[in-house]
């Protein structure tokens, strides 16, 4: 069975898409054939020789309506050529994908399967319901929209191979200091001014060495003034040898970042399962979050201890687990957390659950 696969970027070192090298990886041990259509293309290599990659060039080609013409022509030309080949195709996180090949999929008799989590629910979204035949999501929180369609909820897919680390790792050391860090876009709904905050009332009232590794840039052009009033945030508060701007890493640089690292901190506002936690939490680091989609993969105790509903709440609980300095049971809150990742968040676990669906919904 050969599959038809969409996503935004092929690229093994982008901090934001990188992961997706793995996926399409999973995806070719499991299929004939694997053709692979992005809007922008980097640096990447397969295990499997089964995968063909093709590219929109969007990087060289945004900016006016005849280029994004240029751009639409291309893609069908190539669906025309490719859709006859593949059962069945797989959309990853791009509405407005499954709206430009949504025609030509039904005239091939092609199903599509939309994989999308998100709190988003915009105008391009509701317009998928027309050629979106299965959604899945990683979580039931990451997707909110209305649909008679089949919903599967698949988790998310990390890699335990790149990111598992020994549970038993020393961490939350008073001597030479804790570190903190935290992995996403910078934008308003992550929040990081927040936790800033909490970094200078840390530090304030415990008196030891603490510091805030922020690793991420600004996706969208409104987010740049938010990484400026950022700046300023950490100068007015005394914080400039305490936070640290990291800027945007490779994808393959993170397994080493978060390693290098005790505490991650997440006050995502979204609602939807964050994965970078997930790898955080599977390299051993304690994660602390405001998100409430949490508590749907935590138990009591983890969400108890780990999951605050607003700033002073999650300031409280990082408090008083420094304080504790219980390694056994920081050894045990490590194990568990990695344990929910790998039991239901894996790569090969999910791409599986995916790749079954793909197979039993293409036969129907």
């Amino acid at each position: 069975m050969s599959i038809l696969i969409f996503t935004r970027k092929v690229d093994q070192e982008d901090e934001r898409a990188g992961f997706f090298i793995n996926w399409i990886d999973e995806f070719a041990a499991r299929f004939n054939k694997v053709y692979v259509v992005s809007l922008q293309k980097g640096k990447y290599t397969f295990t499997h020789l089964n995968v063909e990659v093709f590219s929109l060039d969007q990087a060289r080609m945004e900016g006016n309506l005849f280029r994004n013409m240029i751009r639409f022509i291309k893609l069908q030309s190539y669906l025309i050529k490719t859709l006859p080949k593949v059962e069945g195709i797989f959309v990853h996180m791009m509405p407005r994908y499954v709206i430009a090949i949504g025609t030509l999929a039904k005239i091939y008799n092609k199903k599509i399967f939309f994989w999308y989590t998100h709190s988003k629910v915009d105008i391009w979204l509701k317009v998928t319901r027309l050629f979106v035949d299965s959604y899945l999501s990683a979580s039931k929180s990451g997707f909110r929209l209305k649909t008679k369609k089949r919903v599967y909820i698949t988790g998310h897919a990390i890699d335990e191979d790149m990111f598992l680390y020994p549970a038993d790792r020393n961490i939350l050391d008073n001597v030479k200091g804790i570190k903190f860090l935290t992995v996403s876009r910078i934008s308003p709904t992550k929040n990081i001014d927040k936790i800033i905050n909490i970094i200078l009332r840390l530090k304030s009232e415990l008196g030891i060495k603490i510091s805030l590794d922020i690793v991420g840039a600004p996706a969208l052009k409104s987010d740049w003034d938010y990484i400026k009033y950022l700046r300023s945030l950490v100068l007015k508060k005394g914080l400039e040898k305490d936070v640290f701007f990291k800027g945007p890493k490779r994808y393959t640089q993170l397994p080493l970042i978060y390693r290098s690292h005790d505490i991650f901190i997440n006050m995502s506002d979204t609602g939807s399962l964050d994965k970078a936690v997930l790898e955080a939490a599977l390299s051993g680091n304690i994660v602390f979050t405001t998100n409430r989609a949490y508590r749907d993969i935590f138990d009591k105790d983890l969400s108890d201890k780990f999951i605050a509903d607003d700033e002073d709440g999650l300031y409280e609980k990082i408090k008083k687990y420094i304080i504790s300095q219980d390694k056994e049971e920081i050894k045990s809150d490590i194990k568990k957390l990695q344990n929910i990742v790998s039991k239901h968040h894996s790569l090969h676990t999910t791409i599986d659950k995916i790749a079954d669906i793909i197979f039993q919904g293409s036969k129907d």
